[in-house]
């Protein structure tokens, strides 16, 4: 028996038009030799790139499979029947399995992507394909390019290698070199919506109210939405608004302590006030239209804590919190960044 456990473009969420262009372009046998995926991380660039290179090797797809008479050039055999992929033939396993030597993925060596890996990948593409009837090349995070490895890569995008498509993927356009962006095709990624991604949590037994929320709070990441999950994400945000909700409360040296703990947590800290965010976003919405807060597990509990804060006290508190955001996304000291805003906001919440 055979068993489909590959992604093909089908199984991708929400990105119908990035999928139409592709297969677009398998259709008509002509594909830019460069393509750059534009869009917010985790919504489905490399996968979609992933499931592009089987759809152009898929054995099943290629009835004429390469020949020694077949045009170097830019175009699929005509024998090309489909703009996706079996999920079943070798190549595809192959592929998904990430053993084909012919469709390679670069990541940043740490937080860049070095020239050291580029100077390699021109060395790899000098030699032609092992038997794929495309070579792709999967670029990821190209947004992390230094300035050496970018005029490397312009060099390579300049004469590309035959028989190869390269992909670069990337959160945003700015960081790259104008030249790099202009040698591209490039392909727009949407945010997935919130009811796509709750639909996918809840087919991965989340439970329905745990993926309404995390849906929202993913902003359209699928990866992000995930990871939510699966890190227990939920029975954070329950025990950082249970200690909101008990801060007024509190002695001065219980907040400020909420403060340093919150300051430890180094790589949690966007989320975390994230989180704290919204959690008063909710209490001040809830004044004019409760059917839009976020939180919406916590109705009963926002219902109650809106009633005990006004408005302005609440605007007041989310101001604060959004100074805090700023400055802990500088240079400024997280710690004493964290301890005014906590303490203006349990001052505004004693008052």
């Amino acid at each position: 028996m055979i068993v489909k456990f590959v992604i093909t473009f089908d199984e991708i969420i929400e990105q119908h038009q990035p999928i139409t262009i592709l297969k677009q372009f398998i259709h008509s046998g002509k594909i830019p030799h460069t393509l750059l995926f534009v869009g917010n991380d985790g919504v489905g660039k490399r996968t979609t790139a992933v499931a592009f290179a089987m759809a152009c090797n898929c054995r099943h797809n290629i009835s004429g499979y390469l020949s020694s008479n077949h045009r170097d050039d830019r175009s699929l055999p005509t024998g090309m029947r489909y703009a996706n992929a079996c999920g079943e033939c070798r190549s595809c396993r192959n592929i998904a399995a990430s053993q084909n030597p012919d469709v390679i993925l670069l990541y940043p060596s740490g937080a860049l992507l070095r020239i050291s890996q580029i100077r390699e990948l021109q060395q790899t593409l000098s030699m032609k394909p092992y038997a794929a009837q495309w070579r792709i090349v999967i670029i990821n995070d190209a947004q992390t390019l230094n300035p050496e490895a970018s005029n490397a890569l312009l060099k390579l995008l300049e004469e590309p290698p035959s028989r190869t498509i390269i992909i670069l993927t990337t959160d945003h356009t700015t960081s790259l070199l104008p030249t790099v962006v202009s040698r591209c095709q490039k392909i727009p990624f949407n945010p997935i919506s919130s009811r796509a991604l709750a639909k996918a949590l809840k087919a991965k037994n989340v439970a329905a109210q745990e993926a309404d929320v995390i849906a929202v709070m993913a902003n359209g990441s699928f990866s992000r939405a995930i990871k939510m999950a699966e890190s227990y994400w939920i029975f954070q945000r329950n025990w950082l608004i249970n200690e909101l909700t008990a801060l007024p409360r509190r002695p001065i040296n219980a907040v400020l302590a909420l403060a340093e703990l919150i300051s430890n947590q180094k790589n949690e800290l966007a989320d975390l006030l994230t989180i704290i965010y919204t959690w008063f976003r909710d209490l001040l919405i809830y004044h004019y239209n409760p059917k839009k807060i976020i939180n919406s597990d916590r109705g009963a509990d926002i219902d109650h804590f809106s009633k005990k804060s006004s408005p302005s006290t609440l605007l007041e508190q989310l101001q604060a919190i959004q100074k805090a955001q700023r400055l802990t996304q500088s240079n400024a000291n997280t710690r004493l960044t964290l301890e005014r805003m906590f303490l203006q906001i349990w001052t505004t919440g004693t008052n």
